[in-house]
């Protein structure tokens, strides 16, 4: 099943219902609130995210950087933008 981005509209990150899907690779990339998540396409349902999106998810929270962690070549899940976390 192939992946897209889902941008943060606000409410509960780990809700999927707090995102709404992009046709567009998002501009942002660290800062304290979520900006948008690279999750499978489909229908947003509560299957929705995966326990390693959600890992990553809080993981982006708790240290305001894209996840997962890793050298160069590793691919972000989780981007971030900056702003007042809601």
């Amino acid at each position: 099943m192939a992946r897209t981005w889902y941008s943060y509209i606000g409410g509960n990150p780990l809700e999927p219902s707090s995102y709404f899907r992009s046709t567009t690779k998002p501009g942002c990339l660290t800062g304290p609130t979520i900006c948008a998540v690279y999750a499978y396409n489909g229908d947003v349902n509560p299957d929705f995210f995966s326990t390693n999106l959600q890992n990553y998810i809080t993981n982006a929270l708790s240290t305001t950087q894209p996840q997962p962690q890793g050298g160069a070549g590793v691919k972000k899940y989780v981007y971030l933008k900056a702003g007042s976390p809601a």
